[in-house]
């Protein structure tokens, strides 16, 4: 899909923003407005878009505005039972005398400031200690929450998913915030976290317990730094949303924000999504960001209009084209480390049983042989080949290789 039609997408969620590129929602035909409720649709934007009144603006279809309509109603009470869920979590874990830390959305949707609507959450992701989390792992296993019966680490951060609470929802218990597969980033994301959970905060709606939050400073660094470096920009759209909430009533403290920033090598990923933030916004005043004398230089509008249509990537495509974007922005001396641990869980994946190979209990059954696993890794690499080469993709690539440049200072 066009560039130009994601731009209006994110003009009509973000209508305050600076978006002289984006065309006139006005202008849209049948199967543009059909595009668009599908990339709404698929980057949990439904309920952003009802709330902000632009169906009356633009005079959006009658079926769209029921679907946006509806989105909201079934994300504020999914956000209910996910309230309900974290409550309950946190009482699991006080009772085993385990301290966790709500991430992410789930330290801030419950804020007096904050509609929880508006916000979809597709899990709950909780901070633990390492030597707490296989225990509270089990914990919630035994309470009736279901996952694999011996967890390993999923992605490098977090053990699998557990199910079981609010419909469809998942809970992820992390042990690091954010990727760690180089040294150096190891060394980062320790004192991150050591950082980070030096002054717990007690959450809003969820009262004092065993689950507390970051700071909004560094839950604001925390969200760049998954959004900008570990996801590069393919978590959409929603970002800007948190951004701009925990800008204008988090009380951001600026001088900590970017000693952080700077402590772990984030200056240039804080700087492009606040850029970001001050391009794309809700809200009829600017946002006020205090620099402290780290303006960004040389960030052109261009390249904000290519950040922000990299963030509504198909979601089907996120393997695909993620990873080259991945490889591009990682620093010089960690690219040989992140493309070995890209391929170690890319081979190990093409191993695992395909989900009819597991008995009546749900137990996997034996891993697939080598032979197997070669088919699976080429089959998977002609396709990821495939969408590469395409239109969209070379243009996500393209996007993806702008930015990554500017984040390393070329």
């Amino acid at each position: 899909m066009s560039r130009a039609l994601k731009l209006t997408l994110l003009a009509m969620v973000f209508p305050h923003g600076s978006h002289a590129a984006a065309p006139d929602p006005a202008t849209l035909g049948e199967a543009e407005w059909l595009e668009i409720d599908r990339m709404a649709r698929e980057h949990r934007l439904r309920p952003l878009l009802h709330a902000s009144g632009a169906a009356g603006r633009w005079n959006t279809p009658a079926p769209i505005c029921a679907a946006w309509q509806a989105a909201y109603r079934r994300a504020a009470l999914i956000a209910l039972r996910q309230r309900a869920d974290l409550i309950r979590i946190a009482r699991l874990l006080d009772g085993a005398g385990i301290a966790g830390s709500a991430l992410k959305g789930g330290s801030f949707v419950w804020e007096a400031w904050f509609d929880p609507a508006l916000r979809p959450m597709r899990d709950l992701d909780i901070l633990l200690g390492e030597a707490d989390a296989n225990r509270a792992y089990h914990l919630l296993r035994e309470a009736g929450y279901r996952g694999p019966e011996n967890p390993e680490l999923d992605g490098e951060k977090h053990l699998p998913a557990l199910f079981g609470g609010a419909p469809g929802q998942a809970v992820e218990l992390h042990l690091y915030l954010f990727a760690t597969y180089a040294p150096a980033q190891a060394l980062r994301e320790a004192a991150f976290r050591a950082a980070a959970t030096a002054q717990p905060r007690v959450l809003a709606g969820i009262g004092p317990g065993a689950i507390t939050g970051f700071s909004a400073t560094a839950t604001l660094i925390h969200i760049i730094i998954h959004a900008v470096l570990d996801h590069k920009l393919n978590n959409g759209p929603l970002l800007l949303l948190d951004l701009e909430e925990l800008i204008a009533h988090g009380e951001i403290d600026w001088a900590e924000f970017w000693q952080m920033a700077a402590s772990i090598g984030a200056v240039r990923s804080c700087q492009l999504a606040l850029a970001l933030a001050q391009h794309w916004h809700r809200g009829e005043a600017a946002l006020c960001i205090d620099w402290l004398g780290h303006t960004p230089d040389r960030l052109s509008v261009d390249l904000l209009d290519k950040a922000g249509a990299m963030m509504l990537i198909a979601m089907e495509q996120r393997s695909e084209l993620g990873w080259p974007a991945m490889l591009l922005a990682a620093r010089r001396g960690e690219r040989r480390a992140w493309l070995r641990a890209f391929l170690g869980r890319g081979w190990a994946k093409s191993r695992e049983p395909a989900p009819a190979d597991r008995d009546a209990s749900g137990s996997q059954q034996p891993a697939v042989g080598a032979v197997q696993s070669l088919l699976t890794a080429a089959q998977t690499s002609l396709q990821y080949l495939r969408t590469m080469i395409a239109a969209p993709g070379r243009r996500h690539i393209g996007d993806s290789v702008a930015v990554a440049n500017w984040l390393q200072g070329e």
